[in-house]
């Protein structure tokens, strides 16, 4: 699919159904990665959770439909291999893996905690964060920092996407600082450690 594609488009009628009636968190997770020498009946599977889209800074993109912590947590697990199979080939630090929360499920005071503990102004705190997300994170065009001057503890919303914490969208939260992993494992580890900082 192109880049331009809503995943939600694509998702069945009951699907759709559930997630209209659902009022809790659901996440929706995009990985970036490089190709490697897998086929595509390999990962025929992971087409029934997520579609996958031409991204022209990147090889590829999968996308996942919506599903409850626990509902993605499980599904990961169990197609574990051949999310293997479509990272095996990652290694560069620009290819990125994204996690998107539901924005109505958050209340604003979590947002601006969000906002103030991703972004810290402290080298020391930033290296942390970089170390978190397993790439260098200050300086990086994709989803860098916003600098103390800029950073408005107040707002709920970002003037771009290419951040740390991204809040241009109405409908999520979208965690932009992690690598792609080469494993599904670290996709995991990473879903682990958004679910911690909300519940901070």
């Amino acid at each position: 699919y192109t880049y331009s594609t809503d995943v939600l488009e694509l998702a069945s009628s009951s699907k759709k159904k559930s997630l209209r009636k659902e009022q809790g968190l659901m996440i929706g997770i995009e990985l970036e990665f490089s190709h490697s020498s897998y086929s595509l009946k390999e990962l025929y599977s992971l087409t029934h959770m997520g579609v996958f889209k031409y991204d022209s800074s990147v090889d590829g993109e999968y996308v996942t439909l919506p599903y409850t912590p626990s509902e993605m947590i499980s599904r990961i697990t169990e197609f574990g291999s051949v999310f293997n199979k479509l990272l095996s080939a990652n290694g560069w630090e620009g290819n990125g893996m994204h996690i998107h929360v539901s924005r109505k499920a958050l209340t604003s005071q979590q947002m601006l905690n969000l906002q103030v503990l991703l972004n810290p102004s402290s080298s020391e705190g930033q290296e942390y964060w970089s170390k978190v997300a397993d790439r260098r994170l200050q300086d990086n065009r994709y989803c860098g920092f916003i600098l103390p001057q800029y950073l408005d503890p107040q707002c709920l919303y970002t003037d771009t996407r290419y951040v740390v914490l991204n809040l241009t969208n109405k409908h999520t939260v979208e965690f932009r600082m992690f690598k792609s992993p080469t494993n599904y494992s670290k996709v995991l580890w990473n879903l682990q450690v958004v679910l911690g900082l909300l519940e901070f």
